[in-house]
């Protein structure tokens, strides 16, 4: 079993690289109106200061978010903030978004 630490954000670069030019590309040629950008951007920055208040209650053992909160938040736009958050925090939770995605995105 390998217990090596979650963080790996230059081999992570790819998986955010991808959707992000995607969406870039269509926002630039007038596809993908601001208010679905704006979309993604709040729930993902959300989602994010989720992930962070849980590992801060994770390290002083306090109550954490549920995870299926997180996952909740994760399909509704904010999946961005969610692949994020999770190499940032080294969080390790069941069920790791990035790892599901990769099928998904090859």
């Amino acid at each position: 079993m390998d217990l090596s630490p979650v963080y790996q954000l230059p081999n992570a670069a790819p998986w955010y690289l991808l959707p992000l030019t995607t969406v870039v590309g269509l926002f630039h040629r007038g596809n993908l109106p601001v208010s679905i950008l704006a979309a993604y951007g709040g729930v993902s920055l959300v989602l994010f200061l989720m992930y962070w208040t849980d590992k801060r209650a994770a390290q002083r053992g306090g109550q954490r978010t549920a995870e299926k909160t997180l996952h909740v938040f994760e399909l509704c736009c904010g999946w961005p903030g969610a692949l994020l958050a999770q190499q940032v925090f080294r969080q390790q939770l069941g069920f790791n978004l990035l790892n599901s995605l990769r099928p998904l995105i090859w």
